[in-house]
């Protein structure tokens, strides 16, 4: 059984260079060699990883720019206003391009804020059939809301934020069910 002291002597012994074959080949003019040719191996090493780190930094700034270019332009493209189409089915637009823009702003006025004016809506959208909704939806386009950081939205968004259900469904009673 191996004591303390024996122990203590064997890591002592395993510490550094303690093979004299590997101090005899160091010692060695092709041991030198070898030492030599890994020290420079390992600082090309370095080298090589600043050459790339510096080719790499402004590829990655291009593609960082390209990214952000295909971000924003997705965004624009997602969040622009798509214009409904007329059903050639129904009655043409019972109002005029220009009374579908003065209903739009005046819809636009009474649901700006807090709190909607619905008696306002109400007043603006009365009588209108389908294409002529569909008039005032496009002239209404896409409009920011009062608070800084909210979305665009269509007119029918705006109605869906701001009206309770039962004035949504006093407005479909009056205009035809084309909400």
């Amino acid at each position: 059984m191996p004591t303390a002291k024996t122990h203590n002597n064997r890591k002592a012994r395993t510490k550094g260079l303690s093979n004299p074959a590997v101090i005899a080949a160091a010692a060695s003019p092709a041991g030198q060699k070898a030492i030599t040719f890994a020290v420079d191996s390992a600082e090309r090493g370095r080298k090589k990883a600043g050459e790339i780190a510096t080719s790499v930094l402004p590829f990655m700034i291009k593609a960082g720019v390209v990214v952000a270019i295909v971000y924003v332009g997705y965004r624009l493209y997602a969040n622009r206003f798509v214009s409904a189409g007329y059903n050639t089915k129904v009655d043409p637009a019972n109002i005029s391009d220009a009374q579908a823009q003065a209903k739009a702003d005046a819809v636009y006025t009474a649901l700006f804020g807090i709190g909607a004016d619905f008696e306002a809506v109400k007043e603006a959208l009365a009588g209108l059939n389908q294409n002529g909704f569909i008039k005032v939806y496009n002239a209404f386009g896409k409009r920011k809301p009062a608070f800084i950081f909210g979305n665009e939205m269509t007119l029918t968004e705006w109605l869906n934020d701001q009206l309770s259900n039962s004035e949504k469904e006093e407005l479909r009673f009056l205009i035809g069910n084309v909400i």
